[in-house]
């Protein structure tokens, strides 16, 4: 898979944006399976990003933040990190029908908690945001990553994670 990054820093935020093509093998005839980006994320430095894809691609996305300290990276996570993802249109993707949104405490039993425990061998943490498989068409994504509202916490170390075809 042939991918490329671009790093963004502008006033207080920054990103780091991927371009692949997801499923695509590359001449080696390895794949891509999982992009990440780490940054310390406040209330006035929220994080961003972005990945396109070139096919339609199942994804799995999770924000770690308390985990981070169980898996030793960091003495200093974000405990309650919020993560909004939009597509070319600006549309937030992760929003349902009665405006609230299609994030939840990475519980026992969700796909995203599963797959860090069993497949990774990397469990998230019940105040990590994660998402359920979504299929996205190709196209241009963007994410944003701020402590999420009326939580206690307001700074720390986030590893925002896209999988592919988990």
């Amino acid at each position: 898979m042939n991918c490329s990054f671009r790093r963004s820093v502008k006033a207080g935020l920054f990103g780091l944006f991927l371009t692949c093509c997801a499923g695509q093998a590359s001449a080696t005839g390895a794949t891509l399976s999982t992009i990440g980006s780490r940054g310390t994320v406040t209330a006035s430095a929220t994080m961003f990003g972005g990945f396109t894809l070139n096919s339609t691609t199942n994804v799995l996305i999770a924000v770690r933040g308390p985990s981070l300290l169980t898996l030793g990276a960091t003495q200093n996570p974000l405990v309650n990190p919020g993560l909004r993802l939009f597509n070319s249109n600006n549309i937030d993707l992760l929003t349902n029908t009665a405006g609230s949104h299609e994030l939840f405490a990475c519980t026992v039993g969700t796909a995203a908690r599963d797959y860090y425990a069993f497949v990774r061998g990397q469990p998230l943490d019940l105040n990590d945001t994660c998402t359920n498989v979504h299929t996205l068409p190709a196209g241009v994504y963007t994410f944003t990553i701020t402590p999420k509202t009326g939580g206690s916490d307001t700074s720390g170390e986030v590893l925002f994670e896209v999988t592919f075809n988990p």
